[in-house]
């Protein structure tokens, strides 16, 4: 099991400085970037662990996951994020 704080998220900028990302922060009445991700899981998977797995993304802003969930949420953020997003998933989850 694995704890992570999807609201501190640190991203590599292009010049080497890094920002800290909140995946969990609200827009002006927009869903989270963590609730969009969680409902592309939901909308694309046909498994039923995966479906699960999206409901407790898009109540989280801290979660514990387990291996199974980290290969998860290492496979739907390769196809959903931007490269640099998807690489401080990556080193998040290491």
């Amino acid at each position: 099991m694995k704890k992570i704080d999807f609201r501190k998220i640190h991203v590599t900028q292009i010049d080497g400085t890094i920002k800290d990302l909140d995946m969990t922060q609200h827009t002006a009445g927009e869903l989270s970037a963590l609730q969009q991700f969680a409902n592309y899981i939901y909308n694309k998977t046909q498994d039923i662990g995966e479906l699960e797995f999206a409901r407790k993304l898009y109540k989280a802003e801290e979660v514990e996951l387990s291996d199974v969930e980290i290969e998860t949420l290492r496979k739907y953020a390769a196809e959903y994020f931007k490269a640099f997003v998807n690489e401080a998933i990556i080193n998040l989850i290491k």
